[in-house]
């Protein structure tokens, strides 16, 4: 049976990873919106809002473009599947495909949770 380099070279997706990166991604822009808006001297809560919200638009979009980044190489995609399709058994394709489709929109989903609870407090405080 034939592994896959996406599956051998990388480590399984652990939750608790994500979840971890997604908060720290969150902390980031957090702190960036915290910085623009002390150095533009309107240190209000609606203003911090509204920019937290604007980067996690900023967010969210560089997600959604990195996901048809990611979908665009179609040479290292198309490899990926042709030795997934060197598996023994269907059943063992379908999971080594959904595997690999996983890891390859790992990042791009990330970015997209942290923009959108960016978008989401940003709005609370906003508001």
């Amino acid at each position: 049976m034939k592994s896959s380099p996406a599956l051998t070279h990388s480590q399984p997706l652990n939750p608790l990873a994500v979840i971890l990166h997604v908060l720290l991604l969150l902390a980031v822009l957090a702190i960036v919106a915290g910085t623009v808006v002390f150095l533009r001297g309107d240190a209000t809560v609606h203003a911090y809002g509204s920019l937290l919200f604007w980067c996690g638009i900023g967010t969210l979009v560089l997600g959604i473009f990195s996901i048809g980044g990611t979908r665009g190489t179609a040479r290292g995609f198309s490899a990926q599947m042709a030795q997934t399709l060197d598996a023994d058994t269907p059943g063992a394709r379908s999971r080594r495909a959904g595997a690999e489709m996983v890891l390859q929109f790992a990042w791009p989903l990330r970015l997209i949770l942290a923009g959108g609870l960016a978008m989401v407090i940003g709005t609370l405080l906003g508001a």
